[in-house]
């Protein structure tokens, strides 16, 4: 009995040894640490994207009411002084001449569209310079042109359709050689009736280039483009009614919108049966 001890012992002491082997191996299997045993990281979905055509054409559609508001309230004033003086002011009647001269000629003689291009793609130009942009290559032509630059925007790329670039022109120039150089008789009637010319210029070869299809406008979202564009020139249309006639300020402008709003505003809540 003596002798079977060490051998009881030395049983015990292999059985336990074996098993404490075995214990160590399992845990070291399920280690994190073991490099067979690492967790591949979970796939990351990517963030939803709206295209920005999509997103432009979303901002077109809230541009809807302001443009309806900001027309109502110039149909309004036109209504409100249909006979009164407004039409009569020396101003007004001078741009409405050589507006009605330019429309004249374009529709009865020979277009200078190199010279409209001319002015597009300069305009396209200085809009990327002011943008912080480089231009790297101009070329015009009777059947079209364009740039070559570093940066493009929306404002880059619609810039033409709403800077009249040669009423900027002559307005800058009439006015520096009239308050620097010599006193031009008349200058206030000769700044709108040179302004009537420009800006129809711009008017009839925007419209005209509009209709054939710009891949300026595509660029942005052909209906978003369009919002903006009308948008733009609508503002135009208002200021230069403004300084052209003393009966229309833009205070009063101003209280037609309100009043063009409220209209608008009832209107939707009729649509929608919130009010009667």
């Amino acid at each position: 009995m003596a002798r079977n001890k060490p051998i009881k012992k030395s049983r015990r002491s292999a059985r336990g040894s074996s098993a404490l082997a075995t214990a160590r191996a399992e845990r070291r299997s399920r280690s994190p640490r073991g490099k067979n045993n690492r967790r591949a990281p979970a796939p990351q979905r990517e963030p939803i994207r709206i295209p920005l055509t999509w997103l432009k054409f979303g901002i077109g559609i809230f541009l809807l009411p302001v443009a309806w508001v900001l027309s109502l309230a110039l149909l309004q004033v036109f209504n409100a002084n249909v006979e009164g003086s407004v039409w009569k002011s020396p101003e007004l009647v001078f741009f409405s001449t050589g507006l009605s001269l330019w429309s004249a000629y374009f529709l009865f003689f020979p277009r200078p569209t190199t010279l409209y291009v001319f002015g597009h793609e300069l305009t396209h130009a200085i809009f990327v310079l002011l943008s912080g942009g480089k231009v790297g290559g101009f070329s015009v032509s009777h059947d079209g042109g364009y740039i070559l630059s570093n940066k493009t925007n929306t404002w880059i790329s619609l810039s033409p359709y709403f800077v009249p670039i040669y009423t900027v022109f002559s307005i800058s120039t009439l006015t520096a050689v009239h308050w620097w150089l010599v006193t031009i008789p008349y200058f206030d009637r000769l700044l709108f009736f040179v302004t009537g010319i420009t800006w129809g210029f711009h008017l009839t070869f925007t419209l005209s280039m509009i209709r054939k299809g710009q891949s300026d406008l595509d660029q942005n979202g052909t209906f978003y483009s369009l919002v903006v564009i009308y948008l733009m020139n609508l503002v135009q249309i208002v200021a230069l009614l403004v300084l052209a006639s003393k009966e229309v300020s833009l205070t009063s402008y101003l209280g037609e919108c309100l009043t063009a709003a409220g209209e608008f505003s009832r209107l939707i809540l009729r649509v929608l049966g919130l009010e009667r």
